[in-house]
């Protein structure tokens, strides 16, 4: 077979997912099943148009990796064959692919199962992150098979019928009846695939980048290397002298049998997992949420498709890494000028370092992401966190103590922090005296996004760099009675406020050039206001506002109009996260008390935004949490008054707000609770399934008063359990809105 023969090119892209694809099964002749980050699986069955959706399956709750399919008559059990799978849930799932429905739960794995291999006879074997192999006889766990020191990520039947295994370790164990009879080392890093090769032996893939090929024996025969990141995933198909590998470096490589690459096909991203289909063509998995079909048959393929996916990629790569290969930077004057479509992500060298920013189309504003850094080729690159060689979503530098080693802390987002934190402790040996600690470490480290780099400073509810935490003295006294202490909550209570700290420079600076276009006032002093408006922009400035900058906001909110007075509340909800603008504007909390008192009159949209968001703010030191509790009831009725808003910003104003009055009952008025419960129970009926960061939000305020006797007694009365579930249920059940109503359900049984 010569090089032009084993050509591949694109033949089909079959999308459905909507996230990326995790794992990719051919199941017969006409069917291929994939796996997905969106909890789901889906069948495609062939027909004259190519692969089309025949099914998609849902019965994992977390994302869902490895499948595995069970040939017809192969085994008693299961003789029509099966698909199984595997998740982060856990948990492995039988499934039937002629009726697509579920013939069995496998359960047992501590963590999540991370590969599937099935036998001659269909015996299903499980390996996890546990650092376990599991023998399956249906639901019932036959054999724990324990030796590897790290996860185990691979695993394959020989022909023999004995089991080898990879794992995180680097090494590759080889089973029989139970035992472990050989080990085998080559690897420098995670073992991660394995596959068969015909008659010669099995080849294995590596995050050290290269495949190895070894005998049946045990003996290492060759090594192949070319790709330059993690290699995820291996194929062959008997009969065809050709083996293909999918890699984190976004391509796929064929590899003939001597070693030697033949073709790379480069995709849009990595890919996770791939297969040979009984007619020779290649089914790819990759991390855009396409699954794509690659074949030699050139009479088969259309040539607009793979003209206009060829382009795609030239164009992509021109967006992405520029004409030199490295992630370009822009000036930062690019923050200035609108971005092209919502989501769109730009890179701005502030100082030498490469600082990326997202577009947010409905606050017409840049949203900073955090810092690039820089991978080993010094290239921009989002670095992936490994750990044992298992990727997670943060892997934590823990210093315990002066002269100690640093400790890993390993953890995903969705995981229970508490049980991280006890799981993490026992491993390390340390003390569990240690436990709030750590769970505190990591609220207060976590974001929402699994893929994006650290923020600066993320919300230790959801993550969004635009709600911080007050960093200022310890938490103060709280009516929380100390058996609270002692029960399994998840967030609940809440000790510290939340805040917005960033604002839109663009949209402000227009405004205030319009309002200094049509004003005649000469007590306003243009230069002073801008300055103002850059410093509250720099959310990293340290050089706080002068006196004669603070009198002139003070002067802008006294002489202008509420309606002209968007850009300079925008700038002072900002300002008073500075101690001494906060002092001052209590010691003149008539003017914050004007503002509210415009805007129950009414106001636009954006105004009633800010006004909720100034007062957020305002809860952040003791000086103005005083003009606060003054203005509570006015606070209450203006929520009331604009429950119906539809906005999704607003709704997350008004829930941060709940949450900052339900904390302020825990720790200074308890009267705070019981004139919040029933807005709350309102907003929970209100919100809808856009609301899930507002909805949670709500929820843990609700947890937070449920730890005081009193306002637990009125949740219970007013049934707020029931409005907490059916708001969590409308949502779609969300793992961080079902750990937030379990500390509900827990304080309010």
């Amino acid at each position: 077979m010569t090089s032009q023969e084993t050509t591949f090119q694109l033949l089909q892209e079959m999308r459905g997912h909507e996230e990326d694809v995790r794992g990719v099964s051919p199941c017969g002749e006409d069917r291929i099943a994939t796996s997905s980050r969106d909890k789901t699986i889906k069948v495609w069955k062939k027909r004259e148009e190519g692969y089309q959706i025949e099914c998609t399956m849902v019965g994992h709750t977390d994302f869902v990796g490895p499948l595995a399919f069970i040939p017809p008559r192969i085994s008693e059990y299961y003789a029509g064959g099966a698909l199984v799978s595997g998740s982060r849930d856990k948990s492995l799932i039988v499934w039937d692919l002629n009726t697509m429905g579920i013939l069995e739960t496998l359960e047992g794995h501590k963590e999540q199962v991370s590969c599937i291999a099935i036998s001659s006879s269909g015996t299903v074997v499980s390996g996890s992150l546990d650092g376990t192999l599991r023998i399956w006889d249906r639901s019932t766990c036959l054999t724990v098979l324990e030796g590897h020191a790290g996860p185990v990520l691979s695993a394959a039947f020989l022909p023999s019928g004995d089991l080898v295994s990879g794992s995180g370790d680097k090494t590759i164990k080889v089973w029989r009846d139970g035992r472990c009879m050989a080990t085998l080392a080559g690897h420098t890093d995670t073992v991660r695939s394995i596959c068969i090769f015909g008659n010669i032996g099995f080849l294995t893939a590596s995050h050290d980048c290269t495949l190895r090929l070894w005998s049946f024996t045990g003996k290492e025969m060759l090594v192949m290397t070319g790709h330059t990141g993690l290699v995820y995933s291996l194929a062959t198909l008997p009969g065809l002298d050709l083996v293909a590998s999918g890699s984190e470096d976004n391509t796929v490589k064929i590899w003939n049998s001597k070693g030697k690459c033949i073709q790379t096909i480069t995709h849009p991203s990595c890919v996770w997992d791939l297969g040979f289909l009984h007619d020779g063509n290649i089914v790819s998995a990759c991390g855009d949420g396409v699954t794509r079909i690659w074949t030699q048959d050139a009479s088969q393929l259309d040539a607009d498709l793979v003209a206009a996916y060829n382009t795609a990629l030239e164009t992509q790569n021109k967006q992405v890494h520029g004409e030199s290969g490295k992630v370009p930077m822009k000036d930062v004057s690019a923050l200035s000028s609108p971005g092209s479509k919502d989501g769109q992500t730009i890179v701005v060298n502030e100082g030498g370092s490469g600082i990326a920013y997202s577009w947010d189309s409905v606050q017409m504003r840049w949203d900073k992401i955090g810092e690039v850094v820089r991978g080993p080729d010094d290239n921009m690159d989002v670095s992936a966190k490994m750990l044992d060689g298992v990727q997670y979503d943060y892997v934590f530098d823990v210093d315990i103590a002066d002269g100690a080693p640093v400790r890993k802390l390993p953890y995903n987002i969705g995981q229970n922090p508490h049980t991280v934190a006890e799981n993490w402790l026992a491993r390390e040996g340390l003390p569990m005296s240690y436990r709030e600690q750590v769970v505190e470490f990591i609220l207060q480290n976590t974001t929402n996004t699994p893929q994006a780099p650290a923020l600066h400073n993320p919300d230790p509810l959801t993550g969004n760099s635009a709600y911080i935490p007050q960093d200022v003295g310890a938490p103060k006294a709280s009516h929380v009675p100390s058996k609270i202490d002692k029960l399994e909550l998840n967030f609940a209570p809440m000790r510290e406020f939340l805040h917005f700290d960033k604002m839109n420079h663009d949209g402000a600076a227009k405004k205030l050039h319009e309002i200094f276009g049509s004003s005649s006032n000469s007590t306003l002093d243009k230069e002073i206001i801008e300055d103002v408006l850059s410093l509250c922009a720099d959310i990293g400035s340290s050089r706080p506002l002068r006196p004669e900058e603070i009198k002139q906001l003070q002067v802008a909110i006294e002489c202008l109009d509420v309606q002209e007075m968007f850009p300079v509340l925008d700038m002072l909800r900002v300002a008073i996260l500075n101690a001494q603008v906060a002092e001052h504007f209590a010691s003149r909390s008539s003017l914050l008390s004007k503002v509210l008192k415009s805007v129950e009159d009414g106001a636009s949209l954006p105004i009633l935004l800010t006004v909720f968001r100034l007062v957020c703010n305002a809860f952040k030191f003791d000086s103005l949490r005083v003009w606060v509790k003054e203005e509570k009831a006015t606070i209450i009725n203006l929520a009331v008054q604009n429950l119906s808003l539809e906005n999704k910003s607003y709704r997350l104003a008004l829930a941060t707000i709940l949450l900052n009055f339900s904390t302020m009952a825990q720790q200074e008025d308890t009267s705070c609770g019981i004139e919040c419960i029933s807005l709350l129970i309102e907003s929970l009926k209100s919100f809808d399934e856009r609301d899930v960061d507002a909805t949670f939000r709500l929820l843990v305020a609700v947890g937070t008063l449920a730890c005081n006797k009193e306002d637990a007694a009125m949740c219970k009365a007013l049934d707020v359990a029931e409005a907490c579930c059916s708001a969590v249920a409308l949502c779609g059940k969300p793992t961080k809105l079902v750990q937030a109503l379990k500390d509900v359900e827990t304080l309010l049984q």
